[in-house]
């Protein structure tokens, strides 16, 4: 029977929250009521009389939605799923079936017990399957067989029709293929609520695990360093990582704070037989590390250097023995591994962002990335930054239209998490985790002309369709560095191909040596001629973009930052520290580089995205 709890009930205060303590974010935007249900018929007539009430219904399996998409709900209803969470199989030989409140540790427990089987799902005990597994369901063992999203094959799902009717569906690649592609990663309620996840096989439960910890002491971690040692783990998912013989290798790097005086690095391997017999990829990716003196973690926690020892009975590279290497291996069983250390915690206040990476860390990152741990503020003294390795079996391209997952590509997870304790840190910890995830992300942007010129165009009111549209580069990668680039040098690299509304994207490359901006770098910048910035415009030129610093003027110009301001007088836009133009194969190809809506503002990030 479905339980009923509205604000006079005792359990109200409790139920009305997930995870995340800053939501409801005040009494008035809490639900009026919470409907925990454990079954799917429950649900469905739990859903019916929602809708019939004309309350907005919201959707908790586990509660531990990073935002206020749940919990935030002025007058409306949470349908509470934690009660629906049996783990079983339709017969005796039919797909096994997951309810969406079951939390992953119990899932894992009873695919092991009952059938020898395993989910590639996440590490957290307590998390709920519904938004995890409908969101992608990533885990130590998603590098080794995929997202859990790639094993759904139906769902069972509630959706309500334009009339207010609530439909009963099972869905398969027969029936409503469309939606259950759907459902495959773009789900979290987004299409109606999945009361039961269903998978005709499942991976087998790997025997044993092998797990490593590298320690690194921030005291010798000087700015470069910190460099080498972040590129060195982005270029090996770049690279090495995406061969086969890797995919059981799965690692955690978190940055905490330098005042903390270190950080870690969680290694996991397994084989693709479920067992760490051969030691091989393993031993190879922690040699990588060896030049940057890691320290050795052992189990009662104390820090110390030594050499890592071989396994017995483990297959080690030859030559690899006697590496000096702060690292020890230990072969455990997998299941100890994956419900071990895995629970929530009490709920707190806190804010988490993400970000997928297709491509290493470059120098500018790393730079952003040591100065914030390195720094005074209070978010990076609250904070980790996860980088997790992603790829693998996850890159699939078979998946790309069977799923909706649309990082499938990414080599790397990133995952920002910040917590404290009460509403008073609210405002200072999001404006700095925010401000450091636009340092780290923000290069390429627009300029409005208000940006250099006193009462002129701001951003939101420019038309949309002015970033979207045909752009040529031209390329003019002999100008490095610092040399000019003439009228002469457009009309010989593009002058046969521009057209009039057209957007002129420079290429020399001197992005892909961003340092943060140094003045080095700046000066090392080429730089537009007067001939050349008049060119743009009497070519009809709409945008202008760089992948070089922008403010450089001829040696003798009239004022300073001269072409850009004379640029934004003639209302052409300015779209700086642009990357990858070296990607670009085609003369002509359609750029989209949407700003953000920003009011009373002169620039905005952008993602600059082309077309080919």
């Amino acid at each position: 029977m479905t339980v009923g709890v509205n604000r006079n009930d005792p359990r109200f205060d409790t139920l009305k929250r997930g995870h995340n303590a800053r939501f409801p974010s005040s009494d008035a935007d809490a639900a009026d009521r919470i409907l925990l249900c454990s079954s799917h018929d429950e649900t469905a007539q739990a859903l019916r009389k929602v809708v019939a009430a004309g309350l907005r219904p919201t959707v908790r399996s586990g509660g531990h939605c990073y935002e206020d998409f749940v919990s935030n709900n002025p007058h409306g209803a949470i349908i509470d799923l934690s009660l629906c969470n049996t783990v079983d199989r339709d017969g005796e030989n039919g797909p096994y079936r997951v309810a969406p409140g079951a939390v992953l540790g119990d899932v894992y427990l009873e695919l092991y017990k009952r059938y020898d089987l395993t989910l590639p799902a996440g590490s957290c005990y307590m998390v709920g399957a519904g938004g995890h597994i409908s969101g992608g369901g990533y885990g130590f063992l998603s590098r080794l067989h995929g997202l859990t999203s790639d094993w759904i094959t139906g769902v069972d799902i509630l959706t309500v029709d334009s009339k207010g009717n609530v439909i009963e569906r099972r869905v398969d690649k027969d029936h409503d293929p469309d939606l259950l592609r759907a459902c495959r990663g773009a789900g979290n309620g987004n299409f109606g609520i999945i009361t039961s996840f269903r998978f005709d096989k499942l991976p087998p439960a790997p025997r044993e695990v092998a797990q490593a910890n590298l320690i690194f002491d921030w005291a010798t971690m000087m700015e470069d360093r910190f460099t080498q040692m972040l590129t060195t783990y982005g270029d090996y998912w770049e690279g090495r990582g995406k061969d086969p013989d890797t995919w059981g290798l799965f690692t955690l790097l978190d940055i905490t704070p330098a005042k903390r005086g270190h950080f870690g690095l969680y290694i996991q391997y397994c084989q693709p037989d479920g067992t760490a017999k051969d030691l091989s990829v393993l031993e190879e990716f922690l040699n990588r590390f060896a030049a940057f003196q890691p320290m050795l973690l052992q189990a009662h926690g104390s820090l110390i250097s030594r050499q890592g020892p071989s396994i017995a009975g483990r297959k080690i590279p030859k030559g690899q023995e006697g590496l000096n290497n702060a690292h020890e291996i230990a072969v455990r069983p997998a299941l100890d591994v994956t419900i071990g250390g895995g629970g929530s915690g009490s709920p707190t206040r806190g804010k988490y962002k993400s970000s997928y990476m297709k491509r290493s860390f470059t120098p500018a990152e790393a730079s952003t990335i040591y100065r914030f741990y390195n720094s005074d503020q209070i978010t990076a003294q609250n904070s980790v930054l996860s980088v997790d390795s992603y790829g693998g079996a996850i890159n699939r391209p078979e998946l790309t239209h069977q799923t909706s997952i649309a990082q499938r590509s990414s080599i790397m997870k990133l995952q920002w998490q910040c917590y404290w304790p009460d509403a008073s840190g609210d405002q200072i910890h999001l404006e700095q985790l925010d401000k450091f995830y636009t340092d780290l992300y923000t290069g390429s942007h627009v300029d409005a002309p208000e940006h250099n010129v006193r009462g002129g165009t701001q951003i939101h009111q420019l038309p949309l369709d002015l970033f979207i549209g045909d752009a040529v580069v031209a390329d003019l990668r002999d100008k490095l560095p610092a040399k000019a680039i003439t009228a002469k040098d457009l009309e010989k690299s593009v002058g046969k191909d521009i057209r009039k509304g057209d957007r002129l994207l420079l290429r020399t490359d001197h992005n892909n040596t961003y340092d943060g901006g140094s003045e080095k770098w700046m000066k090392d910048s080429p730089y537009l001629t007067i001939d050349a910035t008049m060119w743009c415009i009497e070519k009809g030129i709409v945008i202008v973009g760089y992948d070089f610093y922008h403010g450089n003027d001829e040696p003798g110009s009239p004022r300073v930052f001269h072409n850009s301001r004379t640029l934004s007088e003639h209302g052409v836009i300015t779209m700086p520290y642009l990357k990858n133009l070296d990607r670009i194969d085609k003369q002509r190809f359609t750029l989209i580089g949407l700003p953000l809506k920003l009011i009373d503002a002169e620039a905005s990030p952008i993602r600059a995205v082309a077309l080919l």
